[in-house]
């Protein structure tokens, strides 16, 4: 069987379940394979308890074309598609009950096994200070060795790729839409340069819109990948708080860059620090923390960068994009 074959099994699974069930895990222990639920007797799917009355349904009407749309079209567009049983498949992925069927990428993946992950996220309106810390603090883990892992995001999300990318080490960018939709706008370039330094992910397939509830679900990709997450700021509403709580529940660090307690921009962000999350003050509090775990760091190079990194009197930005 081809691989185009296989895929069209999961690809199927993955539109029945929908991203971010909880149930893949329980499901493919029963069944063994996506090919095998596709071919059983739908009383056998119906009297297993493990399918909900909309996936039922689902099932009776969704047929292996629309794998088949979903693999020409990825074919068009340049678009890798990567499933669960692949042997590259993310192993860090595969230790939770709501992994992805399918991932879709462009670029190259990296071995999130072998080189460590930090994840960086921070609200779309960042202050100047949290762009300063965001973009340094990429740079240097960068430079260090680390892959660095956002969304994609305006704010935050944009300095934390672009230190990256300027630090020279892979960078990846997961999407709460297709790959091939242009959103945000404003980071058409810092998506390409992803592209280029790393890959973009997502597990929607090509020419899902970036509908709202799609983010929280992709957050929890972001923690998962990565040893530990880390806050910019934050006020109580910020969506950069859903990956935190993604990181605690899937038993990873959270990093927390103390701010004042009347700044509202740090009002959610510092009740995670009184819930017990690890005060941030240098980039070499991370190296610190996995030194000893993850060889692969650069250690001399994480110690030259590991300056303070909100404390440059003018801002530090690069001239990699038009703002």
């Amino acid at each position: 069987m081809g691989n185009d074959e296989i895929m069209r099994y999961y690809i199927w699974l993955q539109k029945i379940l929908g991203a971010g069930n909880s149930c893949a895990q329980d499901i493919l222990s029963v069944f063994k394979s996506a090919e095998n639920i596709y071919k059983s007797e739908f009383n056998e799917l119906e009297n297993s308890g493990l399918f909900s009355a909309n996936e039922l349904k689902k099932i009776k009407t969704t047929s292996l074309s629309y794998s088949d749309n979903i693999i020409r079209r990825c074919k068009e567009l340049g678009i890798k598609i990567l499933c669960f049983n692949d042997k590259v498949y993310p192993k860090c992925l595969r230790n939770f009950p709501d992994f992805p069927l399918v991932l879709y990428f462009r670029g190259d993946m990296p071995d999130f096994e072998e080189t460590p992950s930090i994840c960086i996220v921070g609200p779309r309106k960042v202050s100047d200070y949290g762009k300063k810390a965001a973009y340094s603090l990429g740079l240097r883990l960068s430079k260090a060795g680390f892959i660095i892992v956002s969304g994609g995001a305006e704010g935050s999300d944009f300095y934390s790729h672009t230190g990256a990318l300027k630090g020279g080490s892979k960078t990846v960018l997961f999407m709460g839409s297709g790959l091939n939709v242009n959103y945000p706008p404003r980071n058409s370039e810092l998506r390409k340069s992803v592209e280029n330094q790393g890959c973009i992910i997502s597990e929607y397939p090509p020419d899902t819109p970036a509908f709202g509830r799609n983010f929280p679900i992709r957050n929890r990709l972001m923690s998962a990948v990565s040893l530990g997450t880390v806050v910019i700021e934050g006020d109580k509403k910020s969506g950069s708080l859903i990956t935190a709580k993604w990181a605690l529940e899937q038993g990873k660090d959270v990093f927390v860059i103390p701010g004042s307690p009347g700044n509202i921009n740090y009002s959610g962000s510092n009740e995670f620090l009184r819930d017990g999350a690890k005060p941030l003050l240098d980039a070499s509090d991370i190296f610190n923390e996995y030194a000893v775990s993850s060889s692969s760091i650069l250690i001399k190079a994480l110690y030259n960068l590991s300056m303070v990194f909100f404390r440059f009197s003018s801002p530090f930005f690069p001239n990699i994009f038009e703002r």
